[in-house]
């Protein structure tokens, strides 16, 4: 019998292909597994890792059992599906993809087009949670929302919209207002909606949607909390009158953190009025990799997967923020179908050396294009140097910039953070605090 990393590979030639019908049949044809499960769906641009993680967090601090889709990967294959902080083991993972292969292929032998890649792991997600009897099901969009392939629940638990911002134009439409209406797709009648900090433009949108289908919305505005500290190793801030204080640094995640308390707040009012310590303790233990992941002290090197504009934009305030005497040292990989003029635009000024690399992904813009990119915003002083791979890159980064008062930072995607060899680091730097 194939093994799931056989099936994956076989499935993932077929690309992407928004839509529901095919999911709607493979699902009704696996049990319909996702009638059975109280969902807490997440859709955004940026912000729904951290803000499901915060959320799964506070929730197993409380007792739950929490069931969770991540994506991209970071660390295995099997962190995209996890109940608490265990992964999926890869038995589980051979069973299931097993089982979704034979709907599959029974769909098609029905005149029917077989799932994607994204489609099988959706529903795959859906079925091991189903069979665990979780008690939350934190559910992340893919891509959009009205034509994702997670787009499949009738009564959700709550709806959460994070950030929203310019990305993946191609399919879901030019203007910010386009892509709030498919992020706002997962609305659902009667069902909660939280929408974090946003443009006024997706705040409109959301608040139609939501008016249209009956849903109550609660939006996270900037004066409910007060930033009391941030640090390049977390922040403190206020909620509700409340001190909470987080280990994942960045203002963006102080924002992403009072969303989670929320939806909290929302769903479980008595812990969010009753039990502020579960609450400050959810949060302050979060991880979550490549979020502005300080992955060494000495020297500084941070990991962060901001792969659009407003993803760079953060990254921007944070350097600026806090290392503005540094040297800044990026390595960088993007992938092409991403706006990566906008990005090196901001990033670019801020940045004293650049070791660029394709990921390895067949979406990767070619190092050549980022080097020219890069050249055309950067001014004199400035290093680009092109380099084979992530570690290559990282590796060479670390032997040739001073690192008594450089800050090394790997960004520009997710997608190639699970590549990154962390005891070949280890090996160059010495010894890493």
């Amino acid at each position: 019998m194939e093994s799931y990393e056989k099936i994956t590979d076989r499935l993932s030639s077929r690309g992407s292909r928004p839509g529901l019908e095919t999911v709607t049949e493979l699902l009704r044809r696996l049990g319909d597994p996702q009638k059975d499960l109280p969902v807490i769906h997440i859709a955004g641009t940026n912000g729904k890792g951290s803000t499901g993680s915060f959320l799964a967090s506070v929730l197993m601090e409380a007792g739950y059992k929490v069931g969770r889709t991540m994506s991209p990967m970071i660390e295995s294959y099997r962190d995209q599906f996890r109940i608490n902080d265990t992964w999926i083991s890869e038995s589980d993972l051979d069973r299931l993809f097993r089982r979704i292969d034979v709907a599959g292929k029974q769909m098609e032998e029905d005149g029917l087009p077989g799932p994607t890649l994204f489609e099988a792991e959706t529903a795959l997600a859906l079925l091991y949670f189903r069979e665990n009897e979780v008690d939350y099901a934190l559910v992340e969009t893919g891509m959009g929302g009205l034509l994702d392939a997670t787009n499949v629940f009738d009564r959700p638990l709550a709806a959460v919209i994070t950030s929203i911002s310019m990305d993946h134009m191609a399919f879901l439409g030019d203007r910010i207002e386009d892509i709030a209406a498919h992020k706002a797709g997962i609305i659902r009648p009667g069902c909660p909606v939280v929408l974090a900090e946003n443009p006024e433009q997706v705040e409109r949108v959301v608040r139609e949607t939501a008016k249209k289908e009956g849903a109550p919305l609660a939006m996270v505005r900037k004066d409910d909390y007060q930033v009391v500290e941030e640090t390049p190793e977390g922040g403190t801030f206020t909620w509700k009158g409340q001190r909470f204080h987080l280990s994942m640094p960045g203002a963006h995640q102080i924002s992403n953190a009072v969303t989670a308390l929320l939806t909290i707040s929302l769903l479980l009012p008595e812990l969010a009025a009753g039990n502020m310590e579960t609450l400050r303790s959810g949060l302050e233990r979060t991880r979550l990799p490549g979020r502005m992941e300080l992955i060494c002290r000495d020297p500084a090197v941070y990991r962060d997967g901001a792969h659009n504009p407003d993803g760079v934009s953060r990254l921007v305030s944070f350097v600026e923020k806090h290392f503005t005497k540094r040297r800044i040292v990026y390595i960088i990989g993007i992938l092409k179908d991403k706006d990566f003029e906008r990005m090196m635009q901001m990033l670019v000024p801020t940045g004293k050396a650049f070791y660029v690399f394709r990921p390895d992904n067949p979406r990767g813009l070619e190092a050549e294009k980022l080097v020219e990119t890069i050249r055309h915003y950067s001014k004199d002083g400035q290093g680009v140097h092109p380099c084979g791979d992530v570690n290559t890159a990282l590796t060479k980064a670390l032997r040739e910039e001073p690192r008594e008062d450089s800050v090394f930072i790997v960004c520009g995607s997710l997608s190639f953070m699970r590549d990154m060899d962390d005891d070949l680091i280890k090996k160059v730097i010495g010894t890493c605090r």
